[in-house]
């Protein structure tokens, strides 16, 4: 081995520690600490060869959602695009000198791919570039390990639901291809193909078609726990997704028992004070409700809420969407004083994040003026 080859072979092992310790403090946590390791992974990528900044700003790319332990969740969606941004950055720099001689030309392909994806999406192609990122998601399956982390972090980057996907149908059509492409190849028990697989459902949830996400997701599930654990994230996303469905559907009995199961695991794993089990505590708080359990939907959705206003902030979406089942659960309940503290706090966010005249603000106005006026109808002795 030249030592050309060896400092590029030195170089993906320090990408590699650093990836994995910015990984550990995340599951941990710690994204304050996640964010440090970010820093110093660019500083090494500015100061490293071009192959290793090449490697570099393909992992950061594929794998910013990865690294936020359950990808499929929208409230860290912010924080992944900039992430991502940042790394087709380094991406476009490190192609520009790019030499092929020095790094495997399947990596080439993908970057070029990916530079080619944002050229189309800056041009407002956007189902043009959406397809340009699956085929760079198929070559990275053609190419590597279905357990590398490369094609389920391009899976991440290009299918994801809550981003605004141009054309769902079309997107159902690639992804139903690669899930059984997939199989044929490696079959079930690998995380990436529940990876495809929860894909596929979040865009047929988005479609509305709940049940036949429902049924791609029920038979798989309990070969994939058994393979991978019933505590492997992409599993606990599956279940996630399966418990959406059951919801549209009305099937409460159903969706208590494993949003119930869900929120255990979550907690087991993570703690219920981790940014990641806002969305187990979210739906196991629907669920409640659903039975007529008040008080436990209250507990669930106030630790979410605490969790949330600590990782995120006030102002952010998940918060608002909390706050406002919450105000609306203790209205129904009789809690007034505590329903209008919370509406007017919406108030006061939904003012500052879409402006007075928005009609969502509008709207929540009016909520707290109702609330009010049930408080003045009904006074204390």
């Amino acid at each position: 081995m030249s030592s050309c080859d060896n400092q590029r072979f030195n170089g993906e092992d320090i990408l590699k520690s650093l990836f994995r310790r910015r990984r550990s403090l995340i599951v941990g946590g710690d994204l304050s600490g996640a964010q440090e390791v970010l820093e110093a992974t660019v500083e090494f990528c500015m100061s490293a060869s071009m192959s290793d900044r090449l490697i570099a700003s393909i992992i950061e790319v594929g794998l910013y959602a990865e690294t936020l332990c359950f990808n499929n969740f929208p409230y860290f969606h912010s924080m992944a695009q900039d992430n991502s941004c940042q790394a087709v950055v380094f991406l476009d720099h490190a192609l520009e000198e790019f030499d092929e001689i020095h790094y495997p030309g399947h990596l080439s392909d993908i970057g070029r791919m990916l530079l080619e994806a944002e050229e189309q999406s800056s041009l407002g192609a956007r189902l043009e570039a959406w397809i340009i990122r699956w085929k760079a998601f198929q070559k990275s399956i053609e190419t590597l390990a279905p357990d590398h982390p490369l094609p389920i972090g391009l899976l991440c980057l290009l299918a994801d639901p809550f981003s605004g996907h141009p054309s769902p149908e079309i997107a159902c059509k690639y992804l139903y291809d690669s899930l059984f492409e997939f199989n044929d190849r490696f079959g079930q028990d690998q995380p990436l193909y529940f990876r495809i697989l929860n894909r596929l459902a979040g865009f047929l949830i988005l479609m509305k078609e709940f049940r036949v996400a429902r049924g791609f997701l029920h038979e798989p599930l309990a070969s994939g726990e058994t393979a991978l654990g019933a505590t492997h994230p992409a599993i606990l996303e599956s279940k996630y997704i399966l418990s959406l469905t059951h919801l549209e559907l009305g099937s409460n009995e159903a969706l208590l028992k494993l949003s119930a199961q869900t929120c255990m695991a979550v907690e087991d794993i993570l703690g219920l004070d981790h940014p990641s089990a806002v969305p187990f505590l979210i739906l196991h708080g629907w669920a409640l409700r659903s039975f007529g359990n008040t008080e436990g939907a209250v507990e669930q959705l106030t630790q979410a809420l605490k969790t949330t206003d600590a990782a995120l902030g006030r102002d952010e979406e998940c918060s608002l969407i909390i706050v406002k089942s919450l105000a609306t659960i203790l209205r129904d309940w009789g809690k007034l004083e505590e329903s209008c503290a919370l509406f007017r706090r919406l108030v006061e966010s939904e003012n500052r994040v879409y402006g007075p005249d928005h009609p969502r603000t509008l709207q929540t106005i009016k909520d707290l003026h109702s609330v009010r006026g049930l408080l003045d109808s009904n006074p204390k002795p």
